[in-house]
């Protein structure tokens, strides 16, 4: 059912990772599944003249002639976009976040991905994958329960050559753990929505080679409202969301996991210009999340606004 399949790095996975695939494939219920399948159709009888591509710039960018008209049609389908940005052509995708911009705060802190095997849990449409291939990735796998961006990634393999990107439609918790280990394992916008932290760190830890790094991004707090936070029902209207650390504390989740030189490599406030509604992502979004509280912005439940951390550490 999807391109990966016939992908040689797919065909080269351990047996026990595409016996996952597959079942999550035949046992895929989303409604909407059979509508994304025949944008996917339509844009792979779509006739256009490809001219390059750059998977390392800050819009993922194919260099294509084609009736940018039919195409932006085709793509709007898979609406909502939330990860990008994507240029295709003479189509801009303004995704709902500014991915580029996490991207360039954490790829200084990476060292080199030349020749790694990446994993990257929660990988929505693969922007990030397509990104750590542009820098020289030897396979980047990509994990994504969510059919719709499973169904957008396909959309770009459409137009973008990346062998070296595989998008699973597998949750962590489907993924053979010990079928394989990767150099580096990222765990972006993941971690708040466990119930179990440490479970979810565990099998990060499992799926590094020796020496590898792990790379673990969390909403967070600032730490004068303590060591974590726990909402009640919502937190920035989002359901399950269980805790969300401070920095020092999302550092000392890694440490209690085993990881070894734990370092926070970034924190920043999320800003209304890098997650907000567009016209390729019309549902609310983040200035919907937020109120005026004296001289304060909180969330519509009167909690901290979001801010942002980033932490690496090593597995032994």
């Amino acid at each position: 059912m999807l391109k990966i399949e016939s992908n040689p790095n797919f065909c080269a996975l351990p047996v026990a990772i595409k016996e996952a695939v597959r079942q999550a494939c035949s046992s895929a219920d989303n409604g909407n599944l059979v509508d994304y399948l025949t944008v996917i159709e339509d844009l792979h009888q779509l006739k256009f003249v490809k001219n390059g591509q750059n998977l390392n710039a800050s819009a993922i960018t194919a260099d294509i002639q084609v009736d940018a008209g039919i195409l932006t049609g085709l793509l709007r389908k898979l609406h909502p976009w939330r990860k990008g940005p994507w240029q295709i052509g003479g189509v801009s995708i303004n995704t709902e976040w500014r991915s580029d911009w996490k991207w360039e705060r954490l790829a200084p802190h990476l060292g080199s991905l030349t020749n790694n095997f990446i994993l990257d849990i929660g990988c929505g449409n693969g922007y990030h994958l397509c990104r750590m291939a542009g820098m020289g990735a030897k396979l980047a796998v990509g994990l994504e329960p969510y059919w719709l961006s499973v169904m957008q990634f396909e959309a770009m393999s459409e137009f973008i050559d990346a062998e070296n990107v595989l998008l699973l439609p597998l949750k962590l918790e489907d993924f053979p753990v010990d079928a394989m280990q990767f150099d580096k394992v990222f765990s972006m916008g993941v971690i708040y929505h466990c119930r179990n932290v440490q479970e979810h760190l565990q099998k990060i830890y499992e799926l590094l080679k020796p020496g590898g790094m792990a790379i673990v991004e969390s909403i967070t707090i600032p730490p004068e409202y303590g060591e974590e936070l726990v909402p009640e029902k919502r937190y920035a209207k989002m359901r399950n969301v269980h805790h969300i650390p401070n920095r020092f504390t999302l550092q000392k989740y890694l440490e209690q996991a085993g990881f070894t030189a734990v370092e926070i490599i970034d924190e920043c406030v999320t800003s209304r210009h890098e997650q907000r509604s567009t016209d390729w992502m019309t549902f609310e979004s983040l200035p919907d999340f937020l109120v005026a509280s004296g001289a304060e912005i909180r969330t519509v439940e009167g909690y901290p606004r979001p801010r942002r951390a980033a932490v690496i550490g090593y597995k032994n």
